[in-house]
């Protein structure tokens, strides 16, 4: 996802729309994760040899034969299903020092497009759909950012095209989009956060997003029971200048846009936290609206809707001409545009749950015999930091009574606010906490640090009270809340 500008550009009006994340993040801290020395001074580097292409662990044959020459464009076809394991072997590569953190119109950019062309080449079906015929899409780079080095005046989108099956409905195209680009080996391709000098790998932000879309390309492609609508699968470069590539696609298509259903936009998807997807978009058609609905707890996934159909990121090109648009999003977190943000973070079985629920938003597009229309959705998508919340506010115990905590404020319509017990009270305020789990708590410290273990998961957890009923006579009550992600 794009961050804030490091100086004037002439950008498009959606990506001047920037918000400073480091006012949402000042108490993150940040480990101080180096990937070697910087260089030693901005010139350009050599193209690295396809040698330098770290090895990925042999998930399946076709995976490790796709990571073994994927500077050669000779891979092997991925397969199907959609897995974490070849989720996590995408990203692995793409978010390997070796790609120099893929800065637009840089050596390891041309790396990264070269991977993934040869991760497609070889699939059934799957036809280039870039230009003269070729994969690739080219556009100029005009932007300046300070002290940034562009081995090359035009970057590369990646296009290819998986024609529908029916005659009648195989001019329309559901688009799906990821940008492969991030900021590069320096951190000066966009905004780094934290760690400038330092390679940003961008594992989340956007290896997991390209990822995912690979393995919705093979499993598409792959599958006996084949669309009757056309999926044109794009890979952008430039989204961290301004969304670039994307601009310049929606400015120079490859297909008519009034051809085009909808397209769904897949970026920063490598960090499912508690089982919650934020999708944007969702205000851009009522069919949309509704079919995001239908699929509420999919994969056992929790929906944030974002209604907007702009963002800092490739949807907003597309809606900005007319077209509904979706947009995938786990969540800001504190590695954002950071030299920490690696593949060893990535939450790779989230990432793949979300890309079995992009496959069957596009399968259910498909099914249907009309097209989603098109509604404004003004305003702009949120920059989500999740959290997880159970509608409780605690206080202090009351002095020389038990607990280690009392509970001040219920939010109403939360899980503490709607939870009972198996006698059908709920929890009031006034109440004392004294355990969870039926682990009785020593103090205040023990309770929090509990609170923050079962931030993973959308899991209930059983909260133990007391609620004083005067004269040192207590009632103790069990309730199980399931917290939410905000």
């Amino acid at each position: 996802m794009s961050g804030p500008p490091a100086g004037p550009s002439p950008l498009p009006q959606a990506a001047r729309r920037w918000v400073l994340l480091a006012v949402l993040l000042p108490a993150c801290s940040l480990p101080d994760t180096t990937h070697g020395p910087p260089p030693a001074s901005p010139a350009a580097s050599a193209v690295p040899a396809a040698t330098a292409v770290p090895a990925v662990p042999a998930v399946h044959a076709a995976t490790a034969a796709t990571a073994a020459t994927a500077a050669t464009g000779t891979a092997t076809p991925l397969g199907d299903p959609i897995t974490a394991a070849d989720l996590q072997a995408h990203v692995d590569v793409l978010a390997s020092d070796a790609f120099e953190g893929r800065g637009t119109a840089t050596h390891g950019e041309r790396l990264a497009g070269d991977y993934l062309v040869a991760a497609l080449e070889d699939l059934p079906r799957l036809l280039p759909a870039g230009d003269a015929g070729g994969w690739f899409q080219e556009f100029p780079v005009q932007v300046s950012m300070p002290g940034a080095v562009f081995d090359f005046e035009k970057a590369r989108n990646v296009l290819a095209l998986l024609p529908g099956s029916d005659q009648g409905l195989a001019d329309e195209v559901i688009v799906l989009g990821a940008h492969y680009d991030h900021v590069g080996k320096q951190g000066l391709h966009g905004g780094s956060l934290h760690g400038q000098g330092q390679i940003h790998n961008g594992a989340d932000d956007n290896a997991s997003g390209t990822a995912l879309l690979l393995e919705l390309a093979a499993s598409l492609a792959s599958s006996p029971e084949p669309l009757r609508r056309s999926v044109l699968f794009q890979w952008y470069s430039g989204e961290e200048l301004g969304l670039l590539g994307s601009t310049w696609w929606v400015e120079h298509p490859s297909v008519a846009l009034e051809s085009i259903v909808a397209m769904l936009n897949s970026d920063m998807v490598g960090r499912l936290f508690g089982g919650t997807l934020m999708i944007g978009g969702t205000g851009s058609s009522p069919e949309l609206d509704a079919l995001v609905a239908d699929l509420e707890g999919f994969e056992d996934l929790a929906f944030l809707l974002d209604p907007p159909g702009n963002a800092p990121s490739d949807n907003a090109p597309f809606y900005e001409h007319g077209v509904p648009v979706l947009f995938l999003f786990t969540g800001v977190h504190a590695d954002y545009h950071a030299s920490t943000d690696d593949a060893d973070k990535l939450n790779a079985e989230g990432a793949a749950r979300v890309a079995r629920l992009a496959e069957e938003m596009v399968r259910r597009l498909d099914a249907s015999d009309g097209r989603p229309a098109y509604r404004a959705a003004p305003g702009m998508a949120n920059y989500w930091l999740p959290h997880v919340d159970y509608g409780i506010t605690l206080g202090d115990p009351p002095e020389d009574g038990p607990g280690v905590a009392s509970i001040a404020v219920i939010v109403p319509d939360s899980p503490a606010g709607r939870s009972t017990d198996d006698q059908g009270r709920r929890l009031a305020e006034g109440d004392v906490v004294v355990g969870i789990d039926g682990r009785v708590l020593a103090s205040r410290a023990e309770l929090e640090q509990l609170r923050a273990a079962t931030d993973d998961a959308r899991t209930p957890h059983r909260f133990q009270v007391l609620r004083p009923l005067g004269d040192d006579d207590w009632e103790a009550l069990e309730v199980s809340l399931r917290p939410e992600v905000r």
